[in-house]
């Protein structure tokens, strides 16, 4: 045990501090360290975010500023390097803080900026994963699924190690921010974290398999339109066990993907287009969310966003409005988007 450096007492160099309680321990010190910071940008003129409290705004005439907090870790940005550098100096008096420069890496997402945009990877943190595995040598493979599921009887038996499954599962969630391809095979593998099986393990080992030949995979955003699109789909008692069906959708702002989900549905579909009218009114609900995000970042969307689907129900001009399903949320979402016709489905 030795002093701190930077903070040694030339008098007492040999002493040490008690710690009576360390601030990471206290369960109300998030809501502690939340509440204090926030209580400094409110004073400084910053607006909160009604969609994402961890987002603060503020906006004069000319000038538009933002700051996205992620416990202790802070994004600032805006278009007046001016009041940047002074609200620094302020935050510099009334926290201990630590500047990094120009965004480059992230909450283990590596950032990449060019003249034609912004690179997002998650290399290092798929190749921790790998390591973690011990799949570092494994041989890759082309895609994260198999289209033929094995039926050994040994696939059955239970996993037998499922605590690292479900850590390799739960790092696989975080690596599909920036690697949309995966979102439909760790929904599958999210499935089973109760109870693995070899079976699930298995294919948990293929989508690492995948994920070794594409480490250099990532997202790239460039300048381009405001114009919002969605695309959705969903199969029907696509799952042999609850025959319950799984909905997805991807939205591109302009040619950005920004917002995608694989996720199966809470209840049993009795139909195909009772299924895709549930994927529809979860995909209406996220273009409602990113809609109400885009305008709190002063972007006004030249057109309404636009949700593409191919079910032939939806595309029936003919189609009653009153539908029969059980969340009258749901209901209500489909009866406004059948009647006034707001997106244009083809």
């Amino acid at each position: 045990m030795v002093q701190p450096p930077g903070f040694v007492d030339p008098s007492h160099p040999q002493l040490v501090c008690k710690l009576h309680k360390a601030l990471y321990g206290l369960k109300q010190a998030p809501r502690a360290w939340y509440s204090t910071f926030s209580s400094f940008l409110l004073s400084q003129g910053f607006v909160m975010s009604q969609c994402d409290h961890s987002l603060f705004v503020h906006k004069t005439s000319s000038t538009i500023t933002y700051l996205l907090i992620y416990v202790d870790d802070i994004l600032l940005t805006g278009n007046d390097s001016v009041y940047i550098q002074s609200l620094l100096t302020h935050m510099h008096q009334a926290f201990s803080l630590k500047e990094l420069g120009s965004l480059s890496y992230f909450l283990g997402i590596s950032v990449t900026s060019s003249s034609l945009g912004f690179f997002l990877s998650q290399h290092k943190y798929a190749s921790e994963l790998l390591v973690k595995a011990g799949m570092v040598a494994c041989k890759p493979c082309a895609t994260p699924v198999s289209s033929k599921p094995s039926s050994s009887a040994a696939d059955v038996l239970p996993c037998s190690n499922p605590f690292l499954y479900r850590s390799l599962v739960g790092g696989l969630q975080y690596l599909t921010i920036t690697r949309p391809e995966l979102a439909y095979a760790v929904n599958q593998a999210c499935q089973f974290m109760h109870s693995p099986s070899n079976a699930n393990f298995s294919a948990v080992k293929r989508i690492l398999r995948y994920v070794k030949g594409t480490l250099s995979h990532g997202l790239t955003f460039s300048p381009s339109s405001f114009q919002l699109q969605a695309f959705t789909d969903s199969n029907w008692a696509g799952d042999p066990l609850d025959r319950r069906s799984t909905s997805g959708y991807c939205i591109f702002l302009g040619s950005n993907l920004i917002s995608w989900s694989s996720k199966k549905q809470a209840t049993v579909s009795r139909s195909s287009t009772e299924a895709e009218y549930r994927a529809l009114a979860h995909t209406a609900a996220e273009v409602t969310w990113l809609q109400m995000l885009l305008t709190e970042f002063a972007i006004s969307l030249p057109s309404p966003p636009i949700i593409w689907c191919d079910n032939q129900s939806a595309l029936s001009p003919l189609l009653p409005i009153q539908f029969s399903i059980v969340d009258p949320n749901t209901s209500r979402s489909i009866a406004i988007l059948c009647e006034k016709r707001l997106l244009p489905i083809s």
